[in-house]
């Protein structure tokens, strides 16, 4: 058992495991080949997947060419190119048929999404919007009161009490400065003339 476990009381009820859920040696097979996949196309760049569909629609065309080609021969109508070219043809105007409906049902889902998309913004993030302008606008009173009201004032005082603090030295330095040129002058008046 790891150092950084706890050791399990004798009260509890619930089974110790010997694994630890969270360890790496304990994920589930379902997951790790989850993740090989994802990493596998994760790291794709959009070239990849440009070239990838431009291979996928060759491959189509290539595959109703093919399908065209066994059902004329099935049908015994091989024997002119005329033939071919009409259920080539065929092929495709069932195809695109298929790809027009494709495309309707997938402006149909991307209207409604554009249509939650819109009420998104007018009924969640308008109020969310809305409220971060109160605030700012809060905290800028805020700001502007406490400039006028405390911060304004301090630094008043404060100037006041550092003009006073120096004045007061000054007017202190002046009267050690006097004091000691009375007490140098004082000693040189009281000694007595020779004669």
């Amino acid at each position: 058992m790891p150092d950084n476990q706890p050791m399990p009381s004798k009260n509890d009820s619930t089974p110790v495991d010997d694994k630890d859920k969270s360890s790496p040696t304990s994920v589930p097979v379902s997951e790790e080949s989850g993740g090989r996949f994802s990493k596998l196309f994760k790291d794709r760049g959009w070239q990849f997947y440009v070239i990838g569909g431009i291979g996928g629609v060759i491959a189509i065309l290539l595959l109703i060419l093919i399908v065209a080609i066994l059902i004329g021969w099935i049908a015994g109508k091989t024997s002119d190119t005329a033939s071919v070219v009409a259920i080539v043809r065929d092929l495709f105007i069932i195809l695109l048929t298929l790809e027009g409906i494709l495309i309707g049902v997938a402006l149909i889902v991307l209207i409604v999404q554009l249509a939650n998309l819109v009420n998104i913004l007018q009924n969640e993030i308008q109020p969310i919007v809305d409220s971060a302008q109160e605030a700012v606008s809060t905290v800028k009173g805020t700001a502007e009161f406490m400039s006028k009201n405390v911060t304004t004032p301090a630094i008043k005082a404060s100037s006041y009490i550092a003009g006073a603090r120096a004045l007061l030295r000054e007017v202190s330095g002046i009267n050690r400065a006097t004091k000691a040129s009375q007490k140098a002058a004082a000693p040189s008046e009281s000694e007595p003339t020779p004669k």
